[in-house]
């Protein structure tokens, strides 16, 4: 396999362990469902898993099957149907499936990061906390207790799982070298039996040829000898037959050779002759015992050659009983590991069995502490949302009062009971300028709302701010127009009324929810800069005035603007009454924090005025 292969393989280890561990937790959540919830509702949950099931299973088989996994990894087998879930005794036929990494270890788990909890900003309120809020704060504390307490129970839980697992690999380990050591110790045992019974076939056959061989040898030299001996007795007969005649021939021709000397040459010619027979008969004995001899010498070693093969079987027969000892040790060896294998899974099943009753109580202290989180974090959710929607209003309420100061400071432009007040050019500017800053902070209330919904207190105060300083540079506009005549006059009454107007459709897509994040109030800014610059244009008109006749304009404009800031302390105070009478908890308090930081404003600008 190239390098670039095994780069794209070499994650697939990981996944293989963690698809492992997953397919296990999943089996024993959906038996723990199954055994508190109806069959019927957990329907899609059992046709999810047996998909995914098959998908994992046809995955494992397929990576098994692979030559690069079969070093690395040892890959589980999956049974071949799923869990029956419908069947709660099914959960102790299930094998957790076990994958096997040689020489690595496995990877710490990281610990999951504490949830933060929600933190709630506390409002400035001098008053005591009522039951309410000292209930929230006490199922905040259990809350970031319960999380604390969570982490530890799964730290402890992972130590104690990791402790467990390298139990588990270690005596897999050691099962499997008992496992390879059995395994070479029956190959051994195999091995000798067939080389025992290969050289026992093989010296028989030797020791059934060779003494095949000397039998044959030894009944040919039996024969031959037999044949011999016939014929060596039939000459040793002839021969003394012979010698008898001689004899007789000779006692014969002493009797009558004084009577037959004339016979002399005759008789000697006959023993002439019987010499010459005696010679061949003797000499004919002489070759027939050196072939018994050599005959005798033939059977002898035959004999000789028997017995080494005797002796070759005896060998062969202890080297035999020698092997067979061998085996009975080698068998004894094999039955004491076989017993200690049995001891080994034995205390590895007890292992399991202890490994799996804490897993399902940790499961189970787990669920626990989930359920509680999630009524919990439904609560805050709940409170938060019930927050967000309390804001809103607020938002919207504090729009409509904006709205309604500028809709009555637009009357106040044609109203001709206000043609009688006048202001000066320079206390004009100083309005403008503040209902300019007013919008540059309603701007940025409105940009930081945007970017976080629950930041709502600076866009409250600025747009209380920007309802009553607009409306007031509007009127200080008016009265300003009623002293200085002329196109400048209207100039001032056209670009108040125009304020209003852009001020108004700002409020108005402020208070959209689908179209808030348009809004803008930088045609507001450019019509208040104008007013900006005519009340700058305006300032030499004011020399004329006397001094006695401005300050008594200063003077009634700060009284106006004293009674305007009374009555809006005023409303202030009956909504803060109302909202106590109606609203509690969390409500309450935000709505008293923002009231109080209209309170507050409304203090400022006063002494501002001063």
């Amino acid at each position: 396999m190239t390098q670039a292969g095994q780069c794209r393989l070499a994650p697939l280890t990981q996944v293989i362990q963690d698809s492992s561990h997953l397919y296990d937790y999943v089996v024993r959540l959906l038996f723990r469902l199954h055994s508190s919830l109806p069959a019927d509702t957990l329907l899609g949950h059992r046709e999810r898993f047996n998909d995914q099931f098959c998908r994992l299973r046809k995955y494992f088989h397929k990576s098994r099957n692979l030559q690069y996994f079969k070093r690395l990894i040892q890959i589980p087998c999956l049974p071949e149907k799923s869990p029956d879930f419908l069947r709660a005794s099914a959960l102790a036929e299930h094998v957790s499936p076990v994958v096997v990494i040689p020489d690595e270890e496995e990877p710490e788990l990281e610990p999951e990061p504490e949830p933060q909890p929600l933190l709630i900003p506390e409002p400035n309120i001098t008053e005591g906390p009522d039951e309410k809020d000292l209930l929230i704060e006490r199922l905040r504390q259990e809350i970031r207790a319960l999380h604390t307490e969570l982490q530890s129970f799964k730290s402890e839980a992972q130590k104690v799982v990791k402790s467990l697992r390298e139990r588990v690999r270690e005596l897999e380990a050691e099962l499997d070298s008992d496992r390879s050591c059995r395994e070479r110790v029956q190959a051994d045992t195999l091995a000798l039996q067939a080389e025992l019974d290969g050289l026992r076939l093989q010296q028989a056959e030797q020791v059934q040829q060779g003494l095949t061989e000397a039998e044959k040898k030894v009944q040919a030299s039996e024969q031959r000898y037999g044949k011999m001996k016939e014929k060596h007795a039939e000459l040793v007969k002839t021969h003394a037959e012979l010698l008898r005649k001689s004899a007789e021939v000779s006692k014969i021709l002493n009797e009558i050779q004084k009577e037959r000397e004339q016979e002399k040459c005759q008789q000697k010619e006959q023993e002439q002759a019987s010499e010459q027979a005696y010679s061949q008969v003797r000499q004919q004995a002489e070759e027939q015992g050196i072939r018994a001899e050599k005959l005798e010498q033939e059977r002898h070693e035959a004999k000789m050659h028997l017995d080494s093969l005797k002796l070759s079987l005896q060998a062969a027969e202890q080297m035999s009983i020698t092997a067979q000892g061998q085996m009975m040790a080698v068998e004894s060896e094999r039955e004491q590991l076989q017993k200690d294998l049995a001891e080994l899974e034995k205390t590895l099943a007890e292992r399991k069995l202890e490994l799996d009753k804490q897993s399902q109580q940790s499961v189970e202290e787990l669920q626990l502490l989930q359920k509680l989180l999630a009524v919990k974090t439904q609560d805050e959710e709940n409170l938060l949302e019930k927050l967000t929607r309390q804001r809103l209003a607020l938002l919207k309420a504090a729009v409509t009062e904006a709205e309604g100061r500028v809709r009555e400071a637009m009357d106040t432009l044609s109203d001709p009971l206000h043609l009688s007040c006048k202001a000066s050019p320079e206390f004009l500017e100083g309005r403008a300028q503040a209902a300019l800053e007013a919008t540059d902070k309603v701007m940025e209330g409105h940009a930081r709302f945007l970017s976080d919904p629950e930041d709502a207190v600076d866009l409250l105060q600025g747009v209380s701010a920007f309802g009553y300083l607009l409306s007031d540079a509007m009127v200080h506009g008016s009265a300003t127009s009623h002293q200085a005549g002329g196109d400048s006059a209207e100039d001032l009454v056209e670009t108040c009324r125009v304020s209003g107007e852009e001020a108004l459709r700002f409020l108005s897509t402020l208070a959209d929810d689908d179209c808030r994040a348009q809004a803008s109030a930088h045609d507001v800014q450019t019509q208040l800069k104008h007013l900006l610059e005519l009340a700058q244009a305006l300032r030499p008109c004011g020399r004329d005035v006397q001094q006695q006749e401005l300050g008594d304009l200063v003077e009634q404009e700060m009284a106006a603007t004293s009674s305007a800031v009374e009555d809006a302390a005023a409303r202030i105070e009956e909504m803060l009454n109302k909202s106590r009478a109606a609203d509690t908890g969390v409500k309450l308090e935000v709505n008293e924090r923002i009231l109080a930081s209209c309170t507050e404003l409304m203090q400022v600008s006063l002494r501002n005025c001063w």
